[in-house]
């Protein structure tokens, strides 16, 4: 039973990860920056220190799966919309404006 558990917390986390990739969308943002867009949930809450650090996790995993920014990036803005209210908290889009090295 104890095996059973750790393998759903292994694939909730996996599954909630690839959530934020599949949710997100990478554009171009001048000549040398993108802005990526994600979102914010219940799961993973707009001011929360735990969800920002998955964000920022995928923002790495996105510009490596795109090879954009390999001498590394700066975060030069972040802002949230809200998009709706309801019966489980508040969702968001979440824009990161990113300036390559």
């Amino acid at each position: 039973m104890r095996t059973f558990a750790i393998l759903v917390a292994m694939f909730l986390v996996c599954s909630c990860q690839a959530d934020l990739r599949r949710a997100g969308s990478l554009e171009p943002l001048g000549t040398n920056g993108f802005r990526w867009r994600t979102f914010a949930d219940a799961t993973f809450p707009n001011h929360s220190d735990k969800a920002e650090a998955a964000r920022l996790a995928e923002l790495a995993n996105v510009l490596a799966m795109n090879g954009a920014c390999r001498n590394g990036y700066e975060i030069t803005g972040r802002h949230a919309t809200l998009k709706q209210r309801g019966a489980l908290g508040e969702i968001y889009d979440v824009f990161y404006d990113i300036t390559c090295r």
